[in-house]
């Protein structure tokens, strides 16, 4: 091989692997943000975060003692936190929903899914946790997964 050619492959490597290389560092950096600022808050609140998980830009942390959810989602170059007391609930399960008058090719598709927690209380609130958004997130895969991972996670302190 001459030099010319070892000089083109490597440009060519280098122009479509550092993009790539540029994304996962993004990511990683979002997520250890997430993670820094739910580990903060539940300190502030006396909890520590027994597990977390992240999907997207979305983490759950749970603090297994207290029974808190913790709930972190980064959008629009901020982080939206929220906390969760469990003992106020009973189950927790899955929600979807669709596209309205088939906006797009296929009208079953979902667009929004997350987890809905039902209260004990008849006239409490049963908070809903997004974590798909077709609006926001480029893709569904893994997402519904993760949702029944955590569902049955949740469930299983809910008990």
């Amino acid at each position: 091989m001459d030099a010319g050619t070892i000089i083109t492959a490597a440009v060519l490597v280098a122009v479509v692997a550092l993009p790539i290389l540029m994304m996962k560092r993004s990511r990683d950096k979002i997520k250890r943000k997430l993670l820094a600022e739910v580990t903060q808050r539940a300190k502030d609140e006396n909890s520590v975060i027994s597990l977390h998980d992240f999907w997207g830009f979305t983490m759950l942390g749970i603090d297994n003692n207290l029974k808190k959810l913790f709930v972190a989602r980064w959008d629009d170059d901020k982080v939206f936190q929220d906390r969760i007391e469990l003992a106020n609930y009973k189950v927790c399960q899955i929600f979807k929903s669709g596209f309205e008058g088939g906006r797009r090719s296929n009208p079953s598709a979902t667009k929004v899914m997350g987890i809905r927690l039902i209260s004990k209380d008849a006239k409490g609130q049963d908070p809903l946790i997004e974590i798909y958004n077709d609006d926001k997130d480029l893709q569904a895969e893994g997402g519904r997964e993760f949702i029944e991972k955590w569902i049955d996670k949740i469930n299983n302190i809910l008990k």
